[in-house]
């Protein structure tokens, strides 16, 4: 199974993170709409503290689609 299957990454929706904050919150933009931002995180993650401290740091209002941690490893990788 390829883990890229469930996964489209936009390249539009790429820069509203760097890659260090992608490696280290371990998420991957899905799509941004006016100020909401819709993250793929880790199905392991505290998704409230995430979302908290990536609200802060980004200023968005930040929603959370958990996906298998495998899945968000193959991206990142």
């Amino acid at each position: 199974m390829n883990l890229t299957d469930d996964i489209s990454l936009k390249t539009d929706d790429l820069h509203w993170l760097t890659m260090d904050q992608a490696w280290h919150y371990k998420v991957l933009p899905k799509n941004k709409n006016g100020q909401n931002l819709l993250l793929y995180c880790e199905d392991t993650a505290d998704k409230h503290a995430l979302a908290s401290e990536l609200e802060i740091l980004l200023g968005l209002d930040i929603r959370l689609e958990p996906v298998p941690a495998n899945q968000v490893a193959g991206l990142l990788s």
